[in-house]
């Protein structure tokens, strides 16, 4: 689902699209009673399962109960026109995938809130599930470029997809570079692997590189 400038949706008017991939569209919308600004993100996934709605809802509202700085804050969810949607807090940042010039230091900075983050979720019972470089956003400061916000993006998304049927099958290509070896041999993910993940993540940028260790990729690679 594509949306116009100045469209309605869920009520909230719709400003611009700011983001798309493999997992739907993320627009700016205006909150239709407050005037304030939202990210709405829409999840291109065909919920022909009767469970999917309840998966929905629960891990929504897991996400919205999340209460910490540097993990967005989810507003609002429902399912309009067969389309799951969220609203969160706008972040007028990048995340770490767009390519953004980062000090040694600097990643030090962000991969140390990253993981104070993850370490509120996981003292809630919750994890992430696809930690990587385009769920971490990072604001600067308006009045210099130093680092503001570190904040974690799309809790729940993961496991929500899990049992889902996509409309892009490109949702999670190159996710697995990030993820655990135990859930790619198809184990549970526990917080153990939220931590794999965001040191592959720093890997990845301290290095330039690419954190991949050969016999587990190869073993899936001869499943894809």
């Amino acid at each position: 689902m594509n949306l116009e400038t100045g469209a309605r949706f869920a009520g909230y008017r719709v400003l611009r699209m700011i983001g798309q991939g493999g997992m739907g569209q993320v627009y700016l919308v205006e909150h239709p009673h407050l005037g304030r600004l939202e990210a709405l993100k829409l999840i291109a996934v065909d919920h022909g399962d009767p469970q999917f709605e309840e998966r929905f809802t629960r891990e929504a509202r897991t996400a919205a109960a999340l209460k910490h700085p540097g993990i967005v804050t989810i507003y609002h969810y429902g399912i309009e026109e067969r389309t799951p949607w969220f609203t969160m807090d706008f972040v007028d940042g990048a995340d770490l995938a767009s390519g953004q010039h980062l000090t040694s230091a600097e990643v030090g900075v962000v991969i140390a809130r990253a993981a104070e983050a993850l370490d509120y979720a996981h003292h809630h019972d919750v994890v992430h599930r696809d930690v990587k470089p385009a769920n971490i956003m990072v604001t600067r400061a308006e009045d210099s470029t130093a680092l503001d916000r570190v904040v974690l993006l799309d809790f729940g998304i993961a496991r929500l997809m899990s049992g889902a049927r996509l409309t892009a099958t490109s949702a999670f290509i190159g996710t697995f570079r990030y993820a655990a070896p135990e859930v790619l041999e198809g184990v549970s993910a526990t917080d153990r692997a939220d931590q794999y993940s965001l040191a592959s993540t720093a890997f990845e940028l301290l290095t330039g590189g690419r954190h991949s260790p050969p016999s587990t990729r190869v073993r899936w690679s001869r499943r894809s």
